[in-house]
């Protein structure tokens, strides 16, 4: 795990990728405000971190490390239903299956532009 921005309690964001680029993006988009963003690359890690913290939102990249994101926004929602997902995905039959869990979804190529207007619901 990568705690990579503030530590403010009441703001955690939690970030499932293992795409760099994604992650960076997304590091540099909420550099400048009050967010905890714990970063993870492996699915179980992921996991592990929504029993133990109390996110405000969770963006799943659908490539992760052990099991993919589709697989992890249905498991999250199993675990904590109200939780906001943003959805980072290739293949559209994917999201399909677990939209009703989904907030907010973005197809890849990520550009900084599309993710920043995404990002902006967090910050709202």
């Amino acid at each position: 795990m990568r705690n990579v921005l503030k530590m403010i309690e009441h703001n955690k964001v939690l970030l499932s990728t293992c795409d760099k680029m994604v992650e960076e993006i997304i590091v540099n988009r909420l550099a400048d405000h009050e967010i905890d963003l714990m970063c993870y690359e492996d699915s179980s890690s992921s996991l592990v971190s929504v029993l133990d913290y109390d996110f405000q939102y969770a963006i799943i990249d659908d490539e992760l490390k052990g099991f993919r994101g589709n697989k992890m926004v249905s498991l999250i929602h199993k675990i904590r239903p109200k939780l906001p997902i943003i959805y980072i995905y290739n293949d559209s039959d994917n999201i399909k299956s677990e939209i009703q869990n989904i907030k907010l979804s973005v197809h890849k190529p990520i550009t900084v532009t599309k993710m920043s207007e995404i990002l902006k619901k967090i910050l709202a």
